[in-house]
């Protein structure tokens, strides 16, 4: 949540990195809430907003490839957040955002790859909450342990 004006007339809900370019855009704009703290501190486990989906089919006919792709999305994670300034320039370089932009949003977008029982429960809890406030959210019902890849 992005506070925008100098008396703070105006909120915003903003992801990263849209909230640091708004940012570096106008000074009066602010981070007022950062939704991933306020997140964890209710439930201890982070706010999910992105995941990786395959079918079954696909996994059960790949399973190295699937184990790969992994590990190498690991290795992606693990540099993003060790080698911000070369992740920036890369960021920039194909275009995905502006290389400044990158530089100042990456520590902000808690970039992570969580796997297994951690992230059975997180996605759990996530669900559970969506269901919680309007059954439709999700399907009409939380989704099962069948939905998850859990080798």
């Amino acid at each position: 949540l992005v506070k925008t004006g100098g008396d703070g007339s105006a909120v915003s809900m903003l992801p990263q990195p849209f909230a640091t370019s708004a940012m570096m855009q106008n000074s009066d704009i602010a981070i007022a809430v950062d939704l991933n703290d306020e997140w964890e501190e209710l439930t201890s486990s982070p706010l999910i907003t992105g995941v990786v989906v395959a079918s079954s089919d696909f996994i059960e006919e790949n399973p190295t490839l699937v184990e790969n792709f992994l590990k190498e999305y690991k290795k992606s994670v693990d540099y993003v957040n060790s080698d911000i300034e070369g992740a920036a320039s890369l960021i920039g370089k194909y275009g995905i955002i502006a290389e400044n932009v990158a530089l100042g949003a990456i520590s902000l977008c808690n970039i992570v790859l969580i796997r297994g029982k951690e992230m059975v429960r997180a996605l759990d809890e996530y669900f559970n909450i969506l269901y919680s406030f309007n059954e439709n959210s999700v399907g009409g019902s939380v989704p099962t342990d069948a939905l998850y890849y859990t080798p």
